[in-house]
């Protein structure tokens, strides 16, 4: 799964109109909220990123992920639906 996911994102990086040397792709596994925070706190990001597409009574604004990612991170967070 790790090399078809690192596969998908280089495709993808290729077709943004971004230098190559600007984008670095960065795969983890785990608990999301915890991939993505402990991620943005390593690299020192200044903004996290996450899209959303799921919506339910529960969590009808974000996604339970998106949710989670929202309450924990230390930086900015963007959620795209």
């Amino acid at each position: 799964m790790t090399h078809s996911a690192r596969e998908k994102l280089s495709d993808f990086a290729q077709k943004i109109a971004i230098p190559q040397d600007n984008v670095h792709c960065h795969i983890r596994d785990g608990n999301i909220r915890d991939a993505v925070t402990r991620a943005a706190d390593e690299l020192k990001a200044d903004v996290i990123i996450i899209g959303s597409r799921n919506t339910n009574l529960q969590t009808h604004l974000l996604g339970s992920d998106a949710a989670d990612i929202v309450r924990y991170a230390r930086v900015p967070v963007f959620v795209i639906r």
